[in-house]
C-alpha cells in the first residue's frame, strides 16, 4: 500500500520526470539477485514494449494534467517542487514560502493524489487489458532495469515499433 507522502514523492518524480512507469518507480520486495535471475522471453519482452509504450504515454498526459493542476493554482512547476523538498528539509530551500503558497500546494496536493489515484488505475488497465499480470508486468520492468542486455533488447524493440509507426 502506498502512503500519502510516497504518493506525493511518486506525483512528483511523474510529473517532473516521468519514466518508464508509474510501477517500475515503487520499491518492491525483492532482491537484486531475485532481479537478475528474472527471465524475459523475447516474446513477452515485445509484449512488454507495447504495454509501456502505452503506460508511458498515459504517465505523458499526466505529466501535463498534473502540472496544469500546480499552475491552475499559481504555482510553477519549479515553486511547487521547492514546495515539496521543503516539506522534506525546511533548510533546502532559500525562498520561504508564505502562507498563500503553502495553503496552494496543500490544495494541488489534494488534486494531484486523486489524479495519481486514476493513472495509476487507468495504467493497471492498459497492462492487465493486454493480457498481463501486475506482477509480471513490474518483474519484468525491474529486470529491463537492471539487466543491460534486456535493456538493450527493450530499446531495440521500442526503435522498431517507433520506425514501423512512422511508415
Amino acid at each position: 500500500m502506498i502512503t500519502i507522502k510516497k504518493l506525493k514523492s511518486l506525483v512528483l518524480v511523474a510529473a517532473l520526470f516521468g519514466g518508464m512507469s508509474v510501477f517500475a518507480q515503487q520499491p518492491q520486495p525483492q532482491m537484486q539477485q531475485e532481479q537478475a535471475q528474472t527471465e524475459v522471453k523475447d516474446s513477452e519482452l515485445e509484449e512488454f514494449a507495447t504495454i509501456a509504450q502505452g503506460v508511458m504515454q498515459k504517465n505523458q498526459e499526466a505529466q501535463q494534467e498534473m502540472l496544469n493542476e500546480i499552475e491552475k493554482e499559481g504555482l510553477t512547476g519549479d515553486r511547487y517542487n521547492e514546495l515539496h523538498m521543503a516539506e522534506q528539509n525546511p533548510s533546502a530551500i532559500e525562498d520561504k514560502p508564505s502562507q498563500e503558497e503553502l495553503d496552494k500546494k496543500q490544495r494541488v496536493d489534494e488534486k494531484l493524489g486523486k489524479l495519481e489515484e486514476k493513472i495509476q488505475q487507468e495504467s493497471v488497465k492498459i497492462i492487465e487489458d493486454a493480457g498481463m499480470s501486475i506482477d509480471r508486468y513490474q518483474e519484468i520492468a525491474q529486470a529491463v532495469q537492471s539487466d543491460q542486455n534486456l535493456m538493450e533488447k527493450y530499446q531495440k524493440i521500442v526503435m522498431e515499433k517507433a520506425q514501423n509507426s512512422a511508415e
